[in-house]
């Protein structure tokens, strides 16, 4: 359905109507802590995950605008050991038996 949207009527409105949408769903479950979104260490970490996560999603949908599913998709299931090769370099993250049969699992 993503990629219909993206074809149909474009990268950015099919991001917004889906933001939207995520952001009426979540939002009774945060409410409560909204106030720590603004205090000065978080809100640095939350601006480079959104401006991070704004361009991730803008290629995202533009691929599928313009490539047939069937061959996109494989190349996100790259996502997850990318991110799990990061954890490990940048916070020294160790993996157990336990997770690295979870991070297999998701990729298969």
């Amino acid at each position: 359905m993503i990629q219909k949207s993206a074809r149909k009527v474009g990268d950015w409105e099919t991001l917004l109507v889906i933001s939207l949408a995520a952001m009426i769903c979540l939002f009774p479950f945060i409410y409560h802590d909204i106030h720590l979104i603004f205090l000065p260490p978080n809100i640095f970490v939350l601006l480079g995950v959104v401006v991070i996560f704004f361009t991730m999603s803008l290629l995202n949908f533009e691929s599928l605008k313009e490539g047939k599913i069937s061959v996109v998709e494989p190349i996100f299931t790259l996502e997850v050991p990318v991110a799990v090769f990061l954890a490990f370099i940048l916070f020294r993250e160790v993996v157990s038996r336990r997770q690295g049969a979870l991070i297999a699992l998701l990729v298969i």
